[in-house]
């Protein structure tokens, strides 16, 4: 089994809008934001307040979890390239805390992907192309909640 390390648990907002989490102080998290919203209502995006390393990796799954500054939904589009192709099921429950396990991967394959989040109003909030590679047969990696760096 691979150990990647990486500290995510615990989190709180410090001044100048730098976020703490677990003992790691890092400034925001890049995002594209796409507003839309109805007339006089809430013409915000959630913003992405943290995101996760893929959690863990099987040849065939990956868990990807983050955080946002409201409630909204949460969605996954992810390919083998940054034109992505597929997208995880959509969750239109209105969290802050958003967690997806992606499955039918194929071993040893690097995917792309990118997290979507959409508050009640329909602002919706796409973050940056990240990528993780599925581990080969037999293999299993798991993050160690403690040192691994916000990506």
């Amino acid at each position: 089994m691979k150990t990647n390390r990486w500290a995510f648990w615990q989190m709180g907002v410090m001044a100048g809008s730098l976020w703490l989490l677990g003992g790691l102080s890092v400034s925001g998290v890049s995002a594209e934001v796409v507003s839309g919203g109805l007339s006089g209502g809430d013409r915000r995006a959630p913003r992405l307040v943290a995101v996760a390393p893929p959690d863990e990796m099987t040849p065939s799954t990956a868990t990807l979890f983050w955080v946002t500054n409201e409630a909204s939904s949460t969605r996954v589009e992810y390919g083998p390239t940054s034109e992505y192709g597929f997208y995880s099921a959509p969750n239109p429950t209105r969290v802050t805390h958003h967690g997806v396990v992606l499955v039918h991967l194929r071993p040893a394959t690097r995917y792309h992907y990118r997290l979507i989040s959409a508050d009640a109003e329909g602002n919706t909030v796409y973050s940056s192309d990240r990528t993780f590679t599925t581990p080969s047969h037999g293999e299993t990696v798991k993050v160690d909640p403690v040192s691994r760096p916000l990506l």
